[in-house]
């Protein structure tokens, strides 16, 4: 091409769309210009904010593992939403609520946590430590709903024995003593002879005289009619 002069790339079919098509552009090159540069800055943006995304989960690890007041747990909320951080820092929000005994509050970050993380490892523990604020509140009819509803419905978790547990102690507690020998029969059936049965075994032989003494008030209530 170099040594064509302009006479020559007049009979050069491909010299001749080179210079038509460097005609049209030399008009407009500054938009080009521009519109290239735009292109080539989303790309960028688009890498590093790809490169952040990566590497997301290991910062906002690396940070919460050296913060402790609410205030830096709640920024790890804010600033992490979508990691692994973020769902164990409402955890831990909620657990210092609830060594001050403020119940509400540490029901509202376990919620936040459930609602927000829903596919986190630490929903069954949530769902859990909500249970157990409400028992702590003494409402127990609310903790039996979110025991059968969120915890036991399925028990294929690593929070379910630790839920039955927690309902028979529920059950107990509003006296309805056949559901919780019924649950304390199901746990050792499941855990078999494991700490999680023997806790119970004083409260099942409770429960056994009381439920028999109620079946034979019943007995002798029906014989005096």
């Amino acid at each position: 091409m170099s040594g064509l002069n302009k006479e020559q790339m007049k009979h050069d079919p491909i010299a001749e769309s080179i210079v038509e098509l460097i005609g049209k552009i030399k008009p407009h090159w500054k938009k080009i210009a521009l519109y290239s540069g735009i292109v080539i800055l989303a790309i960028v943006v688009v890498a590093n904010w790809y490169a952040n995304e990566k590497n997301l989960p290991v910062e906002a690890g690396r940070e919460l593992a050296f913060i402790q007041t609410p205030e830096a747990l709640n920024e790890v909320v804010k600033k992490y939403p979508e990691t692994f951080a973020a769902s164990a820092a409402l955890m831990q929000l909620g657990s210092y609520e609830v060594q001050r005994t403020n119940y509400t509050k540490a029901i509202s970050y376990f919620q936040q946590l459930v609602n927000e993380h829903q596919k986190s490892f630490l929903v069954p523990a949530a769902n859990l430590a909500i249970t157990k604020c409400y028992v702590a509140e003494k409402n127990y009819k609310e903790a039996e709903n979110l025991l059968k509803r969120n915890l036991l419905y399925n028990r294929d978790h690593y929070a379910a024995l630790p839920a039955q547990m927690e309902l028979i102690n529920v059950l107990n507690a509003m006296g309805q003593y056949d559901a919780a020998l019924s649950e304390i029969q199901q746990l050792e059936q499941v855990a078999g002879n494991s700490y999680y049965s023997s806790t119970y075994s004083g409260l099942k032989e409770k429960l056994m005289r009381i439920t028999g003494v109620t079946t034979n008030l019943q007995q002798q209530a029906s014989s005096g009619k």
